[in-house]
């Protein structure tokens, strides 16, 4: 994992247990009709290799500079 700020960090793993909790419900859902191989989505054979390719992301993937901007606030005036 990269070196993220503590508040990345925190607000990420968050955001990963509702995006897993989501993901992994709506996959559920979808085999419970047994209707997998009509999806677009859930019929495809690396579906879950690619659900947990961007659970990972979601934890290791670097900040955008914007996301960094804001999190070190508003720069101090020079002059």
């Amino acid at each position: 994992m990269l070196p993220l700020p503590a508040a990345i960090i925190e607000q990420r793993l968050s955001m990963f247990a509702i995006y897993a909790n989501s993901i992994l419900s709506a996959h559920e859902a979808t085999l419970e009709s047994r209707n997998t191989r009509n999806s677009r989505l859930w019929g495809q054979s690396f579906t879950i290799e690619n659900m947990l390719d961007t659970l990972e992301a979601t934890l290791t993937c670097p900040p955008s500079d914007q996301t960094l901007a804001k999190l070190r606030g508003p720069k101090e005036p020079t002059g």
